[in-house]
């Protein structure tokens, strides 16, 4: 049998410590009671257990008492750092802040958990492969991180979302819960671009549209709004039919140029399949506008400038009202969180 060998520092032997962690690999971790009972109320009650009880028939090292563990030494490190002072080490790879969460869930270590389940939220995989995410969320009652999730899949089209084994986790109505909550995003979304979205609502005045002007003091009426006939690359105008000028009048029209209706076109189709803010901060449809609004003199001159402060403006617009979509579904054995209904 391998004989133990020391953690790397600063849980090795010259650490300051008064008992020692073997992990299944044969890892030996010197460390303090104290944080370790502040941490977790499980390891705060074995250390008031009579000693041939807690430590498996009383095995030291030196003087010091050793408890086996049946975690690997990475999950042991990452959760002691996450136990003792100071600022832990961000986790990296997402399967090992989910191990380690389920390990700090065993330990009853709830400041731990909550440590890294934002840690989680915050992981490179919650954008890259968010359905994941969700399900192993959703297996282990994380509301907070399966919410999130379950809003970062509204950003990649459902024919692009990844296969992953953990997708056995979901039953079929969290799954139909998901795509659920899509499409009300979705409708959500077609419902304020009809109604009462298009008036700015950070502004009072009838000039302060979404569809017209920026908030950008620098920024009067948007150039594709196709008024006096200025757009010089198409002589046709379109007033399309999601905009109207005012809410509650149907027979006042938006109007703008071809080039400028051809990309909105585009972007409500985008909307409907991915109904998420960052899709209208994707480069993609509006460079192809731009190449379009760059036949036009005086649509080229102010054309980038004021498509970045509409897709901008419009995508906090949209992040708001999807904000407002809650996803129904239930969570069984749900960690609490500060804002889990969010």
């Amino acid at each position: 049998m391998e004989l133990p060998r020391e953690a790397d520092t600063p849980f090795n032997s010259s650490a300051r410590a008064d008992i020692i962690l073997r992990s299944s690999d044969n890892v030996d971790f010197y460390a303090m009671k104290s944080f370790l009972a502040f941490a977790s109320s499980v390891f705060e009650s074995m250390f008031s257990l009579p000693q041939s009880q807690k430590d498996g028939g009383g095995q030291t090292v030196g003087s010091l008492p050793v408890i086996e563990l049946q975690e690997e030494c990475k999950f042991i490190r990452n959760l002691l750092l996450h136990c003792y002072p100071g600022v832990p080490p961000v986790i990296e790879d997402a399967d090992d802040i989910i191990t380690t969460i389920v390990v700090a869930e065993k330990y009853a270590m709830d400041d731990v958990q909550k440590q890294l389940r934002t840690e989680l939220l915050a992981s490179p995989a919650m954008t890259r492969d968010p359905l994941r995410i969700f399900a192993v969320a959703f297996h282990h009652g994380w509301e907070e991180v399966a919410r999130f999730a379950a809003r970062k899949t509204l950003d990649i089209h459902v024919t692009e979302l990844p296969f992953s084994p953990e997708l056995d986790y979901l039953t079929g109505s969290g799954l139909y819960r998901l795509f659920e909550y899509r499409y009300r995003c979705a409708r959500r979304i077609r419902q304020w671009m009809s109604t009462t979205g298009i008036s700015n609502p950070d502004f009072s005045q009838d000039k302060s549209r979404i569809w017209y002007s920026s908030r950008d003091a620098s920024t009067d009426e948007y150039i594709w709004r196709e008024e006096h006939g200025q757009c010089k690359s198409d002589s046709a105008v379109f007033a399309h039919p999601s905009l109207r000028a005012h809410p509650d009048d149907r027979s006042v029209r938006v109007t703008a140029t071809t080039w400028w209706t051809a990309y909105f076109t585009a972007l409500l189709a985008r909307l409907d399949a991915c109904p998420s803010g960052n899709i209208v901060l994707d480069n993609n449809l509006s460079d192809e506008a731009l190449t379009a609004a760059s036949r036009c003199r005086t649509c080229a001159r102010d054309a980038h400038r004021h498509l970045d402060n509409f897709k901008k403006e419009l995508a906090e617009a949209i992040d708001k009202v999807v904000s407002e979509v809650v996803l129904e579904i239930q969570f069984s054995n749900c960690q609490p969180t500060e804002d889990s209904g969010k």
